[in-house]
């Protein structure tokens, strides 16, 4: 029996391979999709979480190697389903959806901090 959780790691997996594939092998498409993109990064570290976290990110949720991160990362999202896996604090939308109505990053990383040391074992 499938449960949701394995359901949604599928996914999110299927999505790691889409994104590696488009950025390496359909650069043209990628740079259409972008061309709809709009917003920019806000460094919450949800789009660094997907599947598993990176290890790239620091204690605070930061990549520690935005300046030369990997392709995938640097243009991510690529298409609207792309965000549908981030817990909703990522400022990117594409044409026609409109921008997202956020909570601020640097609050939601201060509970997420204060939530993560009371709850960690």
């Amino acid at each position: 029996m499938f449960t949701g959780y394995f359901i949604q790691k599928l996914e999110e997996g299927v999505g790691k391979l889409r994104r590696f594939y488009l950025v390496h092998f359909r650069e043209d498409y990628v740079r259409a999709q972008l061309e709809l993109r709009r917003g920019e990064c806000n460094r919450c570290g949800d789009c660094c979480s997907i599947m598993f976290k990176c290890p790239h990110l620091d204690g605070d949720n930061s990549c520690t190697v935005y300046e030369c991160r990997y392709k995938q990362c640097a243009v991510f999202p690529i298409e609207p389903w792309d965000i549908k896996f981030l817990r909703h604090r990522c400022s990117y939308y594409f044409d026609g959806e409109g921008p997202p109505n956020l909570p601020d990053v640097q609050e939601t990383r201060n509970t997420a901090g204060t939530n993560n040391a009371a709850t960690h074992h």
